[in-house]
């Protein structure tokens, strides 16, 4: 097991929490299924610690690789890691990326790119994820929220109004039907 402070000789700055890192990914395919093996992932666990994404804690009772894919499943270490799995899937849904809690070349390209944002601004939060992609909502089968998100352009319906939604649909269906009607009689 590896503490954050040792990962390579990574992180600079005085003792305590690091100012910088150096992060070079490796973005070697990984395989799929069965065959998926993305080697070492020490510099993936020293980002998501320096991103805050694995805590300290975590990463120094995190049981590191074998270095085989079988050796790495069967202890639950490496990539397969419950901690580091958890932290490469919270790392995933915020940046917009599938979330399935596996390190590949997507996921390490969008580590390296959020390492050299934090490196470049010390302090600054990171930019959001991309236009269009909302985070998860957890979801609680059976219940509605208190305070439903609302997107951005769309207004909720107010309390006691009904929602007219159908009446536009049916009306745009209407109109295209009528204009197409009208194109095949002058044709």
């Amino acid at each position: 097991m590896m503490s954050y402070g040792s990962h390579f000789g990574q992180t600079f700055g005085s003792m305590g929490a690091p100012t910088t890192l150096l992060y070079v990914p490796d973005l070697a395919p990984v395989g799929s299924k069965a065959a998926y093996f993305p080697r070492d992932v020490e510099q993936d666990a020293a980002a998501l610690v320096f991103l805050g994404f694995l805590s300290d804690a975590a990463d120094a009772n995190r049981q590191v690789s074998d270095g085989s894919q079988g050796a790495d499943m069967a202890n639950e270490g490496g990539a397969w890691d419950p901690a580091f799995r958890s932290a490469v899937t919270r790392f995933q849904s915020s940046k917009g990326l599938t979330a399935d809690s596996w390190i590949g070349p997507q996921t390490r390209g969008a580590l390296a790119t959020a390492v050299a944002f934090k490196n470049a601004n010390p302090g600054i939060l990171p930019p959001p994820p991309p236009p269009g992609v909302l985070p998860p909502v957890p979801v609680k089968p059976g219940a509605v929220p208190a305070n439903p998100a609302v997107l951005p352009g769309v207004r909720p319906v107010a309390a006691g109004e009904e929602d007219q939604t159908m009446l536009y649909v049916g009306l745009g269906v209407g109109a295209l039907l009528l204009a197409g009607v009208a194109w095949y009689a002058l044709k």
